[in-house]
């Protein structure tokens, strides 16, 4: 996104029953399960952008839903990945450096929660 300054990205796929889609999905949720933030640095600009738009949604960035067939059931699945808000109370009036602190230490809580390393 940040390549093409854009600041919003909408992305639709369907495959079908008898020709599903090629996504490495599965692998990389494997991947950040096992390794976690190490594994999401080994990431290149070779993953397929809807597998990335997903995992930025489960990351918070936006939301996704995938839809597919089990393969042992062969009932429907539907995993949703939406976005997370946090809040917190804070004083009606606040005290803007107290304020900054009270924001930043939940920034700071959701970078660790999640992994992330924002520059």
């Amino acid at each position: 996104m940040d390549k093409r300054a854009a600041s919003e990205l909408s992305l639709k796929e369907k495959g079908d029953e008898h020709n599903p889609l090629n996504s490495k999905l599965p692998h990389h949720v494997r991947g950040i399960l096992a390794q976690g933030a190490e594994y999401t640095e080994t990431l290149d600009q070779s993953i397929d952008i809807t597998d990335a738009a997903i995992l930025m949604a489960a990351d918070g960035y936006g939301d996704g839903k995938i839809i597919g067939k089990d393969r042992q059931t062969k009932s429907t699945v539907i995993i949703r990945v939406s976005e997370t808000h946090r809040s917190f109370l804070f004083a009606v009036d606040p005290d803007a450096q107290a304020l900054f602190e009270e924001v930043n230490k939940h920034i700071k809580s959701i970078n660790l929660e999640r992994g992330l390393k924002h520059k």
